[in-house]
């Protein structure tokens, strides 16, 4: 549900239920925490979206992408370089706006907040 809430411009919602999630399975895998990250991305606190997108559990390909981004809107632009870079070695036909069409947000205004930290991260549109 936590996908779901972001992508209807909800992201505290998803917040609340990522961390209820996390807290009734205290071994969750790894998307779990992929989706906590999704949402505070979303709500704009970049900086817990690093810290739990930096987990070893999450270890998934579009971690990386929204790590990348996260980092590149605190101004890590670096270390967002760097993940960028990691994500586009296993991705390399990557494309922010292929991604954004694909993409089922209700507010283009969310979806775009995404295109633009993959773009400030050094993602080509």
């Amino acid at each position: 549900m936590a996908g779901l809430r972001v992508l209807q411009g909800q992201p505290h919602d998803a917040i609340e239920l990522a961390e209820h999630a996390l807290r009734l399975n205290p071994y969750p895998p790894g998307w779990y925490y992929w989706d906590l990250g999704f949402a505070y991305y979303a709500a704009g606190h970049y900086t817990q979206a690093v810290r739990v997108l930096r987990k070893e559990e999450v270890g998934r390909l579009p971690a990386k992408r929204i790590l990348a981004a996260s980092l590149a809107q605190l101004g890590q632009l670096t270390d967002a370089h760097e993940e960028a870079c990691r994500f586009l070695e296993i991705n390399p036909g990557f494309l922010a706006s292929r991604w954004a069409a694909t993409q089922p947000f209700r507010r283009e205004k969310d979806r775009q907040h995404f295109v633009d930290g993959y773009i400030k991260a050094g993602l080509p549109l």
